[in-house]
């Protein structure tokens, strides 16, 4: 989407209009604000006019959004402006991703670990979350040892792809396909750890569904099995 200099929408692409159901010339001006969530839209539409005001070099926000049969889900709304030879802004350029898994998982994950945050962080086993996309949403302390870091938030943020070798990664697509197909399934895998040595492991994958059934991520039990690799060599 585009926006002008004060901010007004001059121009959203098809995706908007399939995802609201809204006509697109309804959408234009401030018509986009209609599609978020009731509750949430004074204070979206505040943060946008003070960041255009302010003329920040970057304008980050979670939107609710309402889809075209009612429901809502989360994007995350990113603008940039652009701006003329003498350094003005003459308008905005923006996009919309969709991050309503990431945030359905992150409200599980909230929602459970006051419950599970001892069992996670004393088990000798690591625990390994990651969301829809194979992003680490979560580690506990001893998945963080095993893989060389230092501390646990280190590796979130950190695809799936980048803790295997490169030879591994056609494997680790097809895994993350049938966890999102429900598959549940226990094999050995070989991490590759921070300082570049392998990692072998025996890992129970389970696929996580919301409330709703819409796949929202994967929960990993890592075993270390470097010794047993070892004396079988």
């Amino acid at each position: 989407w585009a926006a002008d200099a004060d901010g007004e929408l001059t121009y959203v692409n098809e995706r908007w209009h399939e995802y609201t159901g809204t006509p697109t010339e309804a959408l234009l001006g401030s018509g986009w604000t209609s599609a978020i969530e009731p509750a949430l839209r004074a204070a979206v539409v505040a943060a946008w006019k003070a960041d255009v005001a302010a003329a920040v070099s970057v304008s980050e926000h979670r939107l609710h959004l309402r889809r075209f049969d009612g429901a809502y889900g989360w994007f995350l709304w990113r603008a940039v402006p652009m701006t003329n030879a003498a350094g003005e802004i003459t308008r905005w350029a923006g996009t919309h991703t969709d991050i309503d898994a990431h945030v359905r998982l992150e409200e599980l994950l909230h929602a459970n670990e006051k419950r599970y945050r001892s069992i996670l962080e004393t088990t000798q086993e690591g625990v390994w979350i990651v969301d829809a996309e194979g992003r680490t949403r979560y580690a506990n302390r001893r998945f963080a040892e095993m893989l060389g870091y230092e501390r646990p938030e280190d590796l979130l943020g950190i695809s799936a792809f980048e803790l295997f070798r490169a030879t591994d990664h056609s494997m680790i697509a097809e895994q993350l396909a049938r966890r999102r197909g429900g598959e549940v399934a226990t094999k050995e895998y070989r991490f590759s750890r921070r300082d570049g040595s392998d990692l072998w492991t025996i890992t129970a994958a389970n696929p996580i569904f919301d409330a709703s059934g819409t796949f929202v991520g994967s929960l990993g039990m890592v075993t270390d099995i470097n010794e047993r690799k070892a004396m079988e060599q």
